[in-house]
């Protein structure tokens, strides 16, 4: 999806703000609400954070911020919030990927496992089911 084609699906579904997300070390999403306006700032720079509150991410207080760049292709509008759009993104410091974004370090071992000529494949494994007795 390009960013031409997200910008024009994001005014379509009326999308005013955007869900900037990345996850942390142990897994936990940290999310930075930025408006609409402010797409292009966040696809190009990032959305900033102070790494030194991000535990487990190797940073202190007088690290440069981490800036969370959003893929265009992972846009997600909120269905239970009208108006929202959340995006996946990398963590990003001075210009370069931070080696504690999870999402970077994932697809660095994708792109070793496919010049090895292997594929890594997904699935759900659901550990829940709701079940409904019909009459």
């Amino acid at each position: 999806m390009t960013r031409d084609t997200v910008l024009e699906r994001m005014t379509k579904d009326g999308i005013r703000y955007l869900l900037v997300q990345f996850v942390d070390i142990h897994g936990s999403p940290k999310v930075k609400m930025v408006p609409v306006e402010s797409f292009d700032d966040v696809a190009d720079e990032g959305a900033g954070f102070a790494g030194g509150a991000v535990w487990g991410l190797g940073q202190n207080a007088s690290s440069h911020d981490l800036m969370a760049r959003i893929d265009p292709t992972s846009y997600t509008p909120m269905s239970f919030q009208a108006g929202y759009a959340r995006f996946a993104s990398d963590i990003y410091v001075d210009d370069q990927t931070h080696p504690g974004c999870s999402r970077v370090n994932l697809k660095r071992m994708l792109s070793q496992l496919h010049d090895r000529g292997l594929i890594f494949n997904v699935g759900v494994e659901p550990e829940h089911f709701l079940v409904l007795k019909d009459e």
